[in-house]
């Protein structure tokens, strides 16, 4: 079937039927003056028909005229030409061919496209060289490189192509006075359905039976079609030549009528290809007469035949009974109301909406200008060696301009330019211009073919190589054409054609500067060799870029536009169709066989590029802002699926009403130019139903100056876009764990289902000591199990965590809760039991709480009273179980007193408002801040500020007047007024941080650097100031190594997020009213830290065999920005040791097996551990001027043994010294307790050998032996 044109595409208004009673025997003929239906101004008796009425409604309108109806006619159709160029309009704007167009992936572009072209459309329409229905746009999906016709589509993503086909059936249709029962022009969705190949090793596309699963026919060729009809609105869809499993498209009822019809709910009419219905019959042989197969046709949907086969054949299957007058008034009813909708029947159309348009609105500046924007935004650049691109054009002196396709003009426009149908021109765009004429408009250029066409049969590399050898620069622009790749002809290599290669690896291996290498093409190359090459600087891929080609092209090389298409379609490696037969339709790969699928969502072998690929001459970093870890999906009570485990549930409308999330995006421009950056937003679902490895839920464009920011914002349908189609076509939506990407940028969509793996080392040394503590030492009344895993077992229902180490080791006198909701995540997210009831049993039966009374919500949630019944009653839980669980909670009410009576005549009962907010407590809010202010950096004669000296001061930042800590994302800031009130003071403080937006619960953080342009801010203040104090407010560390680093940043204090007396506290501490004594009780890491490290990964100790640097100061071997316990004060504190021993004996029964052999530890046990302990004493001497507070470290580096740590504390302990007082320090170290350490088993043991004590830079040697 003859394609669109992205210029003006080719009309089909094909009217198969002859009106009678009132001479309307319409025959569309070629003038310069539009046929026109009801000119009621030419002909007053046509006023009584009520199909010329406009007034009327379609159907109304639609309905007289089937009454005036009868037979068949053949009149019009491809062999009557509808669409032709002429003297008054010799050419029409010729945009990029549609892939890319696509690779912009730019919706509003897609639309504003259909737009331009219907615009033209109506001109000539008006002038007589147009009709008003359309062929396009062809939204198969380009499953197979080799397929000739990939070129129309959009690409290979289905998502991508539904976004695609109905901007542009909306741009098309959609009329400017918003009428929606109108159309501008008619759209036509082709070629219905998994069509993809047309002739290939002679198989052809007329006798090729598609076999397809109903799972790819679901999820990857129907969706396109789709959209097409339910979100554009399309006028008309075109059935494919081909069969699908045995039927041909055309002749199947269930393909058209069911699905088109019924389920989409087509408004339109469906059209056959041209002349597929000859084919159906003379070439797949499918019935037994012309009759049977115009009546299957018919009865199975089809309205309109391009061709003369219905003309030739109907009358005849009317004649056997095949069809009746039903059948065919039907089809002429869909053909008709589109005619209504189109105006054909309003009268003059010089008198209607787009009457005033005329040839003067076919190739205006505008269009042409707008024409080279799309292949501006759609060109991808592939490879940039730094320093290759952009070119300068004042650097490059000579440009040597090479390849077939270097000074191509029909080849950019892709398929059917210069196609005639009984000598009428198909498509001439307004002008050319060439990939030379657009360069050589920059700089002087030398230019050689170096074959004789793209089929470059011998390569002319002699010549090419002299003409090289001599520039500056090369740009070798290659690829293929019509000739290689067109309907009708599908490739059966993938490589360049012919001797390209050659000549590009000759030219390259000659040329002094940048090699740029320029792909055009309508399908990907393996260009592998091209890519591995050092001396092709620089890969572009520029499709067939339209009438502007060659001008895009030069815009890119020279910088005057920043590249953003990205590639709409996966580049195989030749390999890939050395194995893969084009006829196999299957999209999912098959181990068994070798089979490796197809498409990125499927395809599991390597590639020269993939799909999505493109580069900019800037880079852009991706920082989520908001993305929900939990989508909870409410089923109705018997839904099977709480009674059983599902790991996927249906999609039906019931269950998807209103279940929504939005993800936010912030997107810097990190480069020195301005340029567009497409985000990507792709799932990785839960591997069930041979789900896809990943697909696209959407994508987005924004543009943004050097270092500016934008926000990105995506609202995901979770039944629309989460959802995948199962094995029976059936859409479904995954339960567990969804990964959503942005670039590098992972997020998973849960972290109820987190698992955490986590050795016994580190469980036992790390994680359980706080909570341990809290039981033993702090008899805490209540303990919260977590929503996550750990090893496998939802902590709130893992026995031996709960019963055996809370209830059981520690002996817990309290009661152990829930955090909120977690019975149901472990339920419906972690999937963990099969029934509701099973969870709440496994939980109570192992001393978890219960919550069956209304007052008394220990689950957080109602989990526990919805399911604790049914589990009773199953005989899952038994009155003893509730019975214990009910006691725990109330023996801690009991210790409330809440049994207790009037709480005014307890304890506590004259306490009231008096006693909130006392004075007395705000002054404690602020004496807690100055205390856990840290001083990080401090040069001297910074800090302390003397308020006499400092007689004006800058206060600068996000976080400078801030009360709560959510003020937003930082945007931006106004740089110029930074830098002018920075200058003027005597002085500087800096303000900057993070907030609520950027580190909270169910938020982590990407990066760990100061967010947006926060450090631009602080180097540009500091480069015009005096003096720069930089204050960070944070939760989290910061790599700050920069300002650090900075000599003119003369002080750095990190305040945390201080409380409501913070800001009185940094101004106690800047001003020297407190010497600053507080500590960071956390590392500073590096941002490479967490570029390498992801934080799934919970292991403790690091890991030399991968590079896994290890975390915590206790572990971690890598650099660090300031180190766990840093922290500087205006004072010298100096420490002198008084008392510690040497050596530490630890006595062992006479049969302890270390007596006899060589122990590198004993187990610290009870009775190995008794009364063995020792004192340490420490002078501390206070050196300034000025009082203060001071925080003395013992920490110990214990034998090497058991992956122990590297240091770990002992104690600590703070000291308050007057100007050149001196202070005692004691530490009570008990060996077992303090000096231990825990095995690989999860055993305390004590190390044999030499512990290293630590008090600062002091250190003291302890022998520990048996």
């Amino acid at each position: 079937m003859a394609s669109e044109k992205h210029l003006v595409p080719l009309f089909c208004c094909i009217l198969c039927f002859t009106l009678t009673n009132f001479v309307l025997n319409f025959r569309f003929v070629i003038s310069e003056k539009p046929v026109i239906a009801c000119d009621v101004s030419s002909n007053p008796g046509l006023k009584n028909f009520s199909f010329c009425n406009a007034s009327l409604d379609v159907k109304t309108r639609v309905d007289d005229l089937s009454e005036a109806l009868h037979g068949v006619s053949n009149t019009g159709g491809l062999d009557r030409p509808i669409t032709k160029f002429s003297r008054l309009v010799p050419g029409a704007t010729s945009f990029p061919q549609v892939i890319l167009t696509s690779a912009t992936f730019n919706v509003s572009l897609f639309e504003l496209i259909g737009k331009v072209v219907s615009t033209e459309a109506r001109a000539m329409y008006n002038v007589g060289l147009a009709g008003l229905t359309f062929w396009s746009p062809n939204v198969n999906i380009f499953r197979d490189p080799r397929w000739g016709r990939g070129q129309e589509t959009p690409g290979e993503d289905p998502m991508h192509s539904s976004k695609y086909g109905a901007a542009y059936v909306r741009g098309l249709q959609q009329r400017d006075d918003g009428d929606k029962d109108r159309l501008k022009v008619g759209a036509c969705c082709k070629h219905y359905t998994a069509y993809d190949i047309d002739n290939w090793k002679g198989i052809n596309r007329y006798t090729f039976n598609a076999v397809v699963k109903q799972q790819d026919l679901d999820d990857t060729f129907q969706p396109p079609f789709k959209s097409c009809v339910i979100d554009g609105n399309v006028a008309s869809v075109m059935c494919s030549y081909n069969q699908v499993n045995g039927k041909p498209t055309c002749g199947d009822p269930d393909l058209l009528a069911g699905v088109i019809r019924d389920q989409w709910q087509l408004n339109g009419y469906i059209s056959s290809d041209c002349d597929s219905l000859d084919k159906m019959f003379n070439s797949q042989k499918y019935t037994k007469t012309p009759g049977e197969t115009a009546a299957l046709a018919i009865k199975s949907g089809l309205d309109l035949n391009c061709g003369s086969f219905l003309g030739d054949h109907t009358q005849a299957a009317i004649d056997r009974g095949l069809l009746n007058e039903t059948d065919i008034n039907k089809a002429i009813s869909n053909n008709f109301a589109t005619l209504m909708r189109l105006g054909f029947f309003d009268g003059d159309p010089s008198k209607q909406l787009y009457g005033n348009l005329g040839p003067k609105d076919v190739c205006t500046p505008e269009n042409q200008e707008f024409a080279r924007e799309v292949a501006r935004q759609g060109i991808v650049l592939l490879k940039n060696t730094e320093g290759s691109l952009p070119f300068s054009p004042t650097a490059i002196k000579s440009l040597a301009v090479i390849g077939p396709n270097a000074n191509a003009t029909r080849t950019m426009i892709g398929n059917y330019e210069g196609i005639t149908y009984h000598g009428y021109l198909a498509g001439l765009p307004c002008k050319y211009t060439t990939p030379l004429q657009g360069l050589t408009a920059s700089v002087a250029t030398v230019y050689q073919p170096g074959c004789a066409n793209v089929l470059c049969t011998t390569a002319q590399v002699d010549e090419a190589n002299k003409v090289a050898a001599a520039a500056d620069a090369v740009v070798l622009i290659m690829g293929s054409d019509q000739s290689i790749e067109a309907e009708s002809k599908d490739r059966l290599d993938i490589t360049l054609p012919g001797q390209q290669s050659i000549l590009v690896t000759a030219v390259a291996n000659v040329s002094k500067g940048p090699v740029i290498l320029v792909i055009m093409s309508g399908g990907g190359m393996d260009i592998q060799f091209a890519k591995d090459d050092p001396k092709i600087t620089s890969i572009l891929w520029v499709g067939f870029p339209g009438e502007a080609g060659g001008a895009a092209i030069a815009d890119v090389i020279f910088g005057f536009y920043n590249p953003s298409g990205r590639l709409p379609m996966t580049w195989y490696p030749q390999s890939y169709v050395d194995k893969v037969p084009m006829t196999n339709m299957n999209m999912r790969p098959d181990p068994a066989t070798g089979y490796p699928g197809r498409t990125y969502r499927f395809y599991t072998g390597p590639t020269v590029f993939l799909f999505g690929e493109g580069l900019s001459y800037s880079k852009f970093n991706h920082y989520l802002v908001r993305a929900p870890k939990l989508v909870s999906i409410p089923l109705d009570e018997g839904q099977v699926c709480h009674s059983s485990k599902c790991t996927s549930i249906d999609a039906v409308e019931e269950t998807c009403k209103n279940i929504a999330f939005n993800i936010h995006l912030r997107v810097k421009n990190m480069g020195e130019m301005a340029g567009s950056h497409t985000v990507f937003l792709f799932s990785s679902p839960p591997q069930v139903h041979n789900a896809p490895q990943k697909h696209l839920l959407g994508f987005e464009k924004i543009h943004l100056t050097p270092m500016a920011e934008g926000l990105v914002r995506f609202n995901v349908d979770v039944c629309k876009h989460l959802s995948l189609v199962d094995e029976l076509g059936t859409r479904k939506v995954a339960l567990g764990q969804h990964v959503l990407h942005v670039g590098s940028l992972k997020h998973y969509l849960n972290r109820y289902t987190f698992n955490a793996v986590v050795t016994q080392q580190d469980l036992d040394d790390t994680f359980q000591p706080p909570f341990k503590s809290c039981v033993i030492d702090g008899n805490v009344a209540g303990v919260m199990c977590s929503y996550n895993q750990v090893n496998g077992k939802p902590t709130c229902g893992d026995p031996v965590l709960l019963a055996g180490v809370i209830r059981g080791q520690w002996q817990l006198n309290g009661y152990i809760s829930s955090d909120c909701d977690s019975l149901k995540e472990m339920f419906y997210s972690q999937n963990y039991t099969k029934t509701p009831e099973e969870t709440a049993a496994l939980a109570i039966k192992f001393r978890r709480v219960i919550c069956d009374l209304n007052w008394l919500d220990l689950n957080c949630g109602s989990f526990l009273s919805d399911h604790t019944q049914a589990a009773t009653d199953r005989g899952l839980l038994n009155e003893t179980n509730v019975n214990k669980a009910i006691s725990n909670n109330f023996a801690t009410l009991m210790r409330l007193g809440f049994f207790d009576g009037d709480p005014s005549k307890q304890l506590y009962g004259n306490l009231g408002p008096k006693d909130v907010c006392t004075t007395a407590n705000q002054e404690f809010a602020r004496e807690v801040a100055r205390q856990g202010t840290v001083l990080l950096k401090n040069t001297e004669g910074s800090l302390p500020l003397s308020p006499t000296a400092i007689k004006s001061l800058a206060v600068i930042g996000p976080n400078d007047n801030v009360t709560k800590t959510m003020i937003g994302n930082y945007e931006g800031f106004p740089l110029d007024e930074a830098k002018k009130v920075a200058a003027a003071a005597d002085a500087v403080v800096l303000i900057m941080g993070s907030d609520q937006s950027i580190e909270a619960e169910s938020k982590y953080r990407l990066d760990i650097t100061l967010p947006g342009q926060q450090s631009i801010l602080v180097t540009a203040v500091t480069n015009v100031s005096k003096s720069v104090i930089l204050v960070i407010m944070s939760g989290g560390g910061m790599d700050i190594q920069f300002a650090k680093d900075d000599p003119k940043i003369t002080s750095i204090l990190w305040v945390g997020f201080p409380g409501e007396a913070g800001g009185a506290a940094i101004t106690d501490v800047i001003f020297g009213y407190y010497n600053s004594s507080g500590r960071i009780p956390l590392t500073w890491y590096p941002q490479s830290y967490v570029d390498k490290v992801p934080m799934t990964n919970m292991n403790m100790r690091p890991d030399p065999t991968t590079g896994y640097p290890g975390g915590t100061y206790r572990f971690y071997t890598g650099p660090t920005v300031f180190s766990f316990g840093d922290g500087l004060s205006y004072s010298q504190f100096n420490h002198h040791l008084v008392q510690a021993p040497k050596l530490i004996s630890v006595p062992l029964d006479e049969g302890h097996v270390c007596h006899s052999s060589n122990c590198k530890s004993i187990s610290a046990v009870e009775e190995t551990c008794k009364n063995i302990a020792f004192n340490i004493h420490l002078r501390v001497k206070k050196v300034g001027k000025m009082a203060g507070n001071h925080t003395v470290f013992l920490c110990s580096s214990p034998p090497q043994v058991h992956n122990a740590p590297r240091k770990h504390l002992l104690g600590f302990e703070k000291v308050h010294l007057t100007p050149m007082a001196e202070g005692l320090v004691r530490f009570n170290v008990d060996v077992c307790k303090n000096l231990s350490m825990v095995d690989e088993r999860g055993n305390r043991k004590v190390a044999l050998g030499q512990h290293v004590l630590h008090v600062g830079s002091l250190k003291h040697y302890l022998s520990v032996r048996i």
